[in-house]
């Protein structure tokens, strides 16, 4: 026994919905570089020291950046980053760190091992 459906712009309607989802939605606008909707901004101004060499357990010290909120002094939530990438690229720094440090926590940002500032020998 066969079903016919009643609905002959059913073959019209499915192409629509596919189209209809393939389209950029305003709510996909927050995602992407240069959106109209950026990061909120963090109350504090940041601090950044560069440069520190954090000596590890077996004498290899890594090179670190360490970022803080310029107003908020003693012992504060703490973020650690390592990263195998340049920890310094940018001019102003780390983009996540001073996010975070905007916001009120210490970040220490990381070369890993071998990599750019840090002593030691990388590996995967």
């Amino acid at each position: 026994m066969t079903y016919r459906t009643s609905l002959p712009s059913l073959r019209l309607i499915v192409p629509a919905l596919f189209i209809a989802v393939m389209l950029p939605w305003p709510g996909n606008a927050q995602t992407t570089p240069g959106a109209p909707f950026p990061r909120p901004v963090g109350s504090h101004q940041v601090v950044i020291e560069r440069a520190l060499m954090v000596p590890m357990r077996d004498g290899v010290k890594l090179a670190t950046d360490r970022y803080r909120p310029k107003d908020l002094p003693g012992a504060l939530p703490t973020i650690l980053i390592r990263t195998p990438y340049n920890k310094s690229a940018g001019p102003a720094g780390d983009g996540s760190a001073n996010y975070f440090a905007s916001h009120g926590y210490a970040v220490v940002v990381q070369d890993v091992r071998g990599k750019f500032a840090s002593e030691g020998t990388f590996r995967v």
